[in-house]
């Protein structure tokens, strides 16, 4: 299997043993998928963010303690795998998350975000046909 491990925060005996861990819970998974796993001790915990070959184990992450790392792991792969491996189907790509306060974030217009930010990208300074001097839009009276 093509697998990169990183990790950071513990003794070399203790990196031994995380990296064994790690690759326990890959086991039966095939040898040409490649996957990148960083884990980085934080307060007797482990936070690790796993990058895989499919796009349900793009950007995945999860926080465990060292003695439930083989099963964390093992669990967060067997969750995010598809829909007929009897996990539930990922969010379609345009379905609205919600807010962080629990509620629903209403959906913006199409094309909104261009139209709020598309002025950005205008220019800033045009040039007087007479004059020849540069005016800006910021120095302008309002």
């Amino acid at each position: 299997m093509s697998m990169n491990i990183m990790i950071a925060g513990c003794s070399k005996d203790e990196r031994d043993r995380i990296e064994a861990a790690v690759r326990a819970a890959f086991n039966g998974r095939p040898d040409e998928e490649p996957w990148n796993v960083s884990l980085v001790n934080i307060a007797n915990q482990w936070s690790i963010d796993i990058d895989g070959p499919e796009p349900q184990f793009k950007g995945m992450s999860l926080v465990t303690p060292t003695a439930d790392l083989t099963t964390s792991l093992q669990k967060a792969l067997r969750d995010a795998a598809p829909a007929g491996n009897g996990a539930s189907p990922a969010p379609a790509e345009n379905a609205t998350a919600p807010a962080p306060n629990g509620r629903e974030a209403p959906a913006a217009p199409a094309g909104a975000h261009k139209e709020r930010y598309g002025a950005r990208n205008a220019p800033r300074h045009s040039k007087s046909s007479s004059t020849g001097s540069r005016v800006s839009p910021r120095n302008s009276v309002r």
